[in-house]
């Protein structure tokens, strides 16, 4: 079990920033040597599985992220009643309970008897979800085009890569 939280708490993490330090530092490349890349240099299938798995890796970083702030950790009672002991929350109401509890979209709301709610998970999660979910399609259409090319003949390989 020690495993299995040392690499979701640091390994995961590790691997998506060290792929996207590399995808930056090509960026930098490209700038550097003062022009855009090619459509084949675009489509290699490199760059674009490192696009493919460091999206994959945030999508379930950040759902992870959502689930630990909404529920999971602690009954999500206990967290509303957090949530009002650390004035979040301005009200005397008694405790009504949880309005809304999903896995995905990822929420959690809280609500009181004078109809004062409040959402455990922060509005930022689920946007971003959505942007790596969409980031991981993305730059599987890309591989599929770029080996479309490749089959077709009409690629050809960039200069110091072995796509």
């Amino acid at each position: 079990m020690r495993e299995l939280i040392f690499c979701a708490l640091v390994v995961v993490p590790a691997v998506f920033l060290t792929l996207a330090i590399r995808l930056v530092m090509r960026g930098i490349g490209a700038l550097r040597r003062g022009r855009l890349p090619s459509v084949d240099e675009a489509l290699s299938a490199k760059p674009l599985g490192e696009l493919a798995v460091m999206s994959a890796i945030g999508t379930a970083l950040v759902w992870a992220l959502g689930i630990a702030f909404g529920f999971f950790l602690l009954d999500p009672g206990q967290m509303c009643a957090m949530a009002a002991a650390r004035s979040e929350v301005y009200t005397d109401a008694a405790f009504a309970g949880v309005v809304t509890h999903h896995a995905f979209p990822v929420a959690a709301t809280c609500a009181w008897a004078d109809g004062t709610e409040y959402d455990l998970v922060p509005g930022w999660i689920n946007p971003l979800i959505a942007l790596f979910a969409l980031t991981f399609v993305a730059a599987l259409l890309a591989l599929t085009a770029g080996a479309v090319r490749r089959r077709q003949g009409r690629y050809r390989s960039p200069k110091g890569s072995r796509s």
